[in-house]
């Protein structure tokens, strides 16, 4: 029978001299991926099992008051096999601030051989980076996630009007 995973992320703020509750205005925002293990994307991974890869090319963590996201792009392989996957994926849930760590729970879509996982997201100014264990996500080992400045939404193109008269 199939078990669903639960996944414990807990992000941690780097504030000094601050002992009081996290404000969401310290974490709340989108961070986009911008490398993996300190390597810059597109980058490749071990994963799980032990002969395959998982080869990331974006990911956006996005932290709200109460709750989170993270979507990524991924590409798996494995010798031997003649087809891979590839697609996006996404872990969300909800969030609690626990003093200056933000606590993230959610079921691992990926990895139903672990009953918890527990990472930390650093901040550190606009950027962060997420500490998983490995078997998290089907990663072989440890991995950081290295995140860039937090996005402002973009505006979308105007729409274009391609008939002739």
């Amino acid at each position: 029978m199939k078990r669903d995973t639960l996944a414990l992320i807990a992000v941690t703020s780097l504030l000094t001299g601050c002992s009081d509750t996290l404000s969401p205005s310290r974490f709340v925002g989108t961070y986009q991926l911008s490398a993996v293990n300190g390597a810059g994307l597109p980058v490749t991974v071990a994963a799980l099992p032990s002969t395959c890869t998982t080869r990331f090319s974006f990911g956006r963590l996005t932290l709200a008051d109460g709750a989170f996201t993270f979507a990524y792009s991924y590409a798996n392989a494995c010798p031997g096999s003649q087809f891979g996957t590839s697609g996006l994926n996404s872990v969300g849930g909800g969030l609690t601030v626990q003093g200056q760590t933000v606590v993230l729970r959610a079921i691992d879509p990926t990895s139903p051989t672990q009953s918890v996982i527990e990472a930390r997201f650093i901040i550190s100014g606009s950027e962060g980076a997420l500490v998983v264990p490995a078997g998290a996500l089907q990663l072989a080992s440890a991995t950081t996630f290295n995140f860039g400045p937090t996005l402002q939404a973009a505006p979308l193109p105007p729409a274009s009007d391609s008939r002739s008269n």
